[in-house]
């Protein structure tokens, strides 16, 4: 199921923070390739090299060559706080919401009737 191999991901929110965590199985720091535009589109994706051709498979299922998943945030980041780290196959990804993006509470003051 391609659901369950490389690229497949799921998006959720931690607090202010968008974590973003993708199947990344047999992918090398090397090859992985995160970038944010914006403040607010990700692009992720890994250059999986070609297997040996001369072999005569009997099965093929893992994939080879680029692959690519584009996503759009649902607020600004900040772009100097996003963390990326590979572990275990999975690559995890944080993205905190940019602070001049929060929402902001407005005091109300009484004002002064003459």
């Amino acid at each position: 199921n391609s659901a369950d191999g490389v690229g497949a991901l799921d998006v959720y929110l931690e607090d202010q923070t968008v974590v973003v965590e993708v199947n990344a199985p047999g992918i090398t720091q090397e090859q992985v390739e995160v970038e944010l535009n914006k403040d607010t589109s990700l692009l992720i994706a890994a250059n999986l090299p070609a297997r040996d051709e001369k072999a005569s498979y009997l099965r093929r299922e893992r994939p080879e060559g680029r692959f690519e998943r584009r996503l759009t945030l649902p607020f600004p980041v900040d772009g100097e706080k996003v963390q990326a780290s590979l572990a275990a196959g999975v690559l995890t990804i944080r993205l905190p919401r940019l602070a001049s993006s929060l929402p902001r509470r407005i005091p109300v003051g009484q004002s002064a009737r003459s």
